[in-house]
């Protein structure tokens, strides 16, 4: 930490350095760079993170596996604007980063270079789902590069300080961050404008954090990384002489739940000492296998009717969304194979609304129409199948109710079953258990940071309950700008997401933050 920040006001403060404060403090330098300010001011800028690591965040930083892949292809995930650099970058780096790989990454490494080496060699990357650690890696040579050239045409001073901000609070024209540097509180650091990238909210808890358990539980399985986590869960396998109780527990079948498991498939030791990996989720459905559209001429008939009506609702919609599935379902119609047909097909939907209902769909339902066609990969949806087949997994359908400790070292769990539609006690122990539940939302959210936000109304939750209400200059108050994914939920004549999870709509985001952040600092 710098041993002046305490004697300065900052021009911008950036909270949180994971991907939604590195691909903004890039765009802005660069717009920095091509002459876009004109003041010949020297803006300073403090960067504050918590964690270790700067500019990736724990999905593309050290929290997460050097095997953990991107959820969709590397042409869809990928910035457009971004891609013709990125790529430049992996073909020029291949040999460095595959190295790594291969030291780091044993046999899911190996397997993953030998599949998709022919394509590399070709330079044909759109079709690859890359390892999530080559983007973080890339955009810290960027910002590596960057940074020291806009300071050498002294257009900026960039501060990196290694602390938490625990609160914030804005007196006169000014604000005052309270942060948190070794477990010890110092002197507020001051700035004129605040951009808050902190990520996502919390992992919601599945029971008090403060009751002492002596099973292995990962309520946040990035934490302190998922790697070290399944070492830790091998080690008490280890130490269990009876094979039947080696169980694993994933309470939630989202993305993080399917990257364990993609993990899990290729650690030979650990997946010989377990006995079985149980999912419970409310679907019982791991997200959607993506491939080519392979029923172009599948009709979604409630979606299509519903076109030829000139005046609908929100719900209207979501009620035909959820019709169309369940038929698709009964005839074993795979979601993944008619993905882009569904999704054109709601959004023209979504844009024959009146205004107010759009702005209802976006808020109420979008999240639960993200959940129903949730999709991945073939490499990580191809691991979990193996593992079914083996027997080695077992998903659940039915809402969590409780977890309870059955016996020392182990837990047990109860479920709403949605086939008998009643409580009931799976039969299985687990000495690990893993919360892939999701995230907090923010009217019951543990971040004191975001309840001192919404309390001093410098932060209005939307109705998403998921983001803040922004203005079109991305601002929840003056001067506080708001990235990333509590963006979730914007809705404004700029731009309409309901969650802002993914690289490339932070990248959007940023873009036009950026546009609006130039002219007036």
């Amino acid at each position: 930490m710098p041993t002046n920040f305490r004697d300065q006001q900052y021009d911008i403060a950036i909270i949180g350095s994971g991907i939604s404060c590195s691909l903004t403090l890039l765009l802005f330098l660069r717009k920095l760079l091509s002459g876009h300010h004109q003041t010949g001011k020297k803006i300073t800028i403090a960067v504050i993170e918590k964690e270790k690591e700067f500019w990736k965040g724990f999905p593309y930083g050290e929290r997460s596996s050097v095997n953990s892949l991107t959820i969709t292809t590397l042409g869809e995930f990928v910035p457009d604007k971004e891609k013709d650099s990125f790529y430049h970058w992996l073909k020029t780096n291949r040999e460095k980063w595959m190295d790594e790989m291969k030291k780091k990454g044993g046999e899911a490494s190996l397997s993953w270079i030998k599949n998709n080496l022919p394509q590399m060699q070709k330079d044909q990357w759109d079709d690859i789902y890359i390892p999530r650690f080559l983007f973080g890696s890339y955009i810290q040579d960027e910002l590596n590069a960057i940074i020291p050239e806009a300071r050498l045409k002294k257009l900026v001073s960039v501060e990196l300080i290694h602390a938490e901000a625990d609160d914030l609070r804005k007196r006169n024209d000014c604000f005052e961050i309270s942060l948190t540097e070794n477990a010890q509180s110092s002197q507020p650091l001051k700035a004129g404008r605040i951009i808050l990238a902190i990520g996502s909210p919390p992992v919601r808890p599945l029971q008090d954090r403060r009751v002492r358990k002596d099973y292995l539980y990962f309520d946040d399985i990035y934490q302190p990384g998922i790697e070290l986590n399944i070492e830790g869960t091998k080690r008490v396998f280890a130490g269990i002489t009876e094979p039947h109780k080696r169980n694993i527990l994933i309470i939630g079948s989202n993305a993080s739940s399917l990257e364990f498991l993609y993990l899990f498939r290729y650690k030979a030791e650990l997946k010989k000492l377990t006995n079985r990996i149980v999912t419970i989720s409310y679907s019982g459905l791991l997200p959607h296998r993506i491939t080519p559209n392979n029923n172009p001429d599948y009709q979604f008939s409630h979606l299509e009717s519903l076109k030829k009506r000139k005046v609908y609702t929100s719900t209207e919609l979501m009620n035909c969304v959820q019709k169309d599935l369940e038929i698709a379902y009964a005839k074993g119609v795979h979601i993944g194979d008619t993905y882009y047909q569904l999704s054109g097909l709601v959004v023209e939907l979504l844009n024959q609304l009146e205004e107010g209902q759009q702005k209802d769909f976006y808020c109420r339902y979008g999240m639960k129409f993200t959940k129903l066609i949730r999709r991945a990969g073939a490499e990580y949806r191809d691991a979990a199948e193996d593992l079914l087949k083996e027997k080695k997994l077992e998903l659940v359908k039915g809402r969590f109710i409780e977890l309870k400790q059955s016996s020392p070292g182990f837990a047990s769990f109860s479920y709403q079953d949605a086939a008998r539609n009643k409580a009931v006690v799976h039969p299985l122990q687990f000495p690990v258990v893993i919360n892939c539940s999701g995230f907090e939302e923010l009217d019951s959210c543990s971040s004191g940071l975001i309840n001192s936000l919404v309390r001093q109304k410098l932060c209005r939750i939307n109705d998403t309950n998921r983001g803040f209400e922004v203005t079109e200059k991305f601002e929840a108050s003056d001067k506080l700008y708001i990235m990333g994914p509590l963006l979730g939920g914007i809705f404004n004549s700029k731009l309409r997401y309901w969650h802002v999870e993914n690289a490339k709509r932070i990248y959007t985001a940023g873009s036009m933050l950026v546009d609006n952040l130039v002219n007036e600092v």
